[in-house]
């Protein structure tokens, strides 16, 4: 079911960053993302937060540690 970023974040309380026209179709793992895409980052080091912007996805949840990347992604 296709939802938009702006209705996943207003469901989940999360604050949006970027376009929240975006239509997500699923979640998945970085490294099987594609258009349409959402991808979770949950380490506080960071680890996996550059592969998850570089990646197809068309947006990147992740916590706090991730506000200095905030508005990386290009899709």
């Amino acid at each position: 079911m296709r939802q938009t970023l702006q209705a996943l974040a207003e469901f989940t309380a999360s604050r949006l960053i970027g376009d929240g026209n975006i239509e997500i179709t699923k979640v998945a793992s970085i490294a099987q993302a594609q258009p349409g895409d959402l991808v979770f980052v949950q380490n506080e080091d960071g680890t996996g937060l550059a592969e998850a912007l570089a990646s197809p996805a068309s947006a990147v949840i992740a916590g706090k540690f991730a506000t200095a990347s905030a508005g990386a992604k290009r899709c």
